[in-house]
């Protein structure tokens, strides 16, 4: 729930003077708002990668790379 909150959030709102509010409006965006969402995921994977003992290597790089997510 806490990472679609966050997509919800990052979708620019394409209908502003709506009578709907700007985050039911960002919902019915969907293509934007799962692109986001999906890079959140990966992104979220990819700090628990890191954080693993013993897990040295480009594992975290090389996830972001698979999914096209561009490292922070």
């Amino acid at each position: 729930r806490e990472l679609a909150e966050q997509a919800v959030n990052a979708v620019d709102n394409p209908f502003p003077g709506n009578p709907l509010n700007d985050e039911l409006e960002k919902m019915y965006i969907p293509d934007c708002f799962a692109e986001k969402f999906a890079e959140l995921i990966v992104r979220e994977c990819a700090t628990w990668i890191d954080e693993q003992p013993g897990w040295d290597g480009p594992y975290s790089h090389e996830l972001l790379k698979f999914f096209g997510v561009k490292p922070l």
